[in-house]
């Protein structure tokens, strides 16, 4: 396995620790940086641009460069993620991706997760597979999981790069909270690989 290779499943195996340790509700501290205009990660090649007024939150120096929050609540318990990590499980399909991401659903104290529909788009030029999940969270409360997946072949190595947008919401404003991830969708852009 070569070095880039054991770097890119290090950085997903840290990336997924800090997410599982670290609240949502601790996410609006001082050393998480604002993000407003536009975000650009240069690790991951993509940049989106926020709407007016919309106030996004990225990871401290501190943790891996994987993406940016949008709270969608002012109790800041509904969010959306617009992020990218390496592809070190290394996915053959955007459709593999995507049914891990509902695997991981299924292991997160939720119960009755089912795959309400599966379409195809695009996100930043890629193909893309966007699924809607409904499912209980941990309090009985009903919720929708809005998900957006493409995958980005590196020329350079056989790893490539997992772009997400996420929503997760309940399901009486899934409509509105659906409809602003669909106005990220058409405001993220690819930028050229790091070299």
């Amino acid at each position: 396995m070569n070095t880039r290779k054991l770097y890119a499943i290090s950085l997903v195996a840290s990336f997924m620790l800090s997410a599982s340790t670290t609240t949502l509700t601790n996410r609006h501290r001082a050393d998480y940086p604002k993000v407003v205009g536009v975000y650009s990660n240069y690790d991951y090649a993509f940049a989106v641009r926020l709407p007016k007024g919309v106030v996004g939150f990225n990871e401290p120096a501190t943790h891996p460069n994987h993406g940016v929050w949008v709270y969608l609540d002012s109790a800041e318990t509904i969010y959306l993620w617009v992020g990218a990590e390496y592809n070190s499980l290394f996915f053959q399909s955007i459709e593999e991706a995507a049914d891990s991401s509902i695997s991981w659903l299924k292991e997160d104290s939720t119960t009755g997760v089912l795959l309400v529909s599966r379409e195809y788009t695009q996100l930043g030029g890629l193909r893309a597979c966007r699924d809607v999940v409904s499912y209980k969270d941990k309090n009985g409360l009903p919720m929708i999981e809005e998900s957006v997946t493409a995958i980005r072949k590196d020329p350079s190595d056989d790893v490539g790069i997992v772009y997400t947008l996420d929503v997760r919401t309940p399901k009486g404003r899934a409509d509105h909270d659906i409809e602003f991830l669909e106005s990220i969708r058409k405001r993220f852009v690819l930028k050229p690989l790091p070299k």
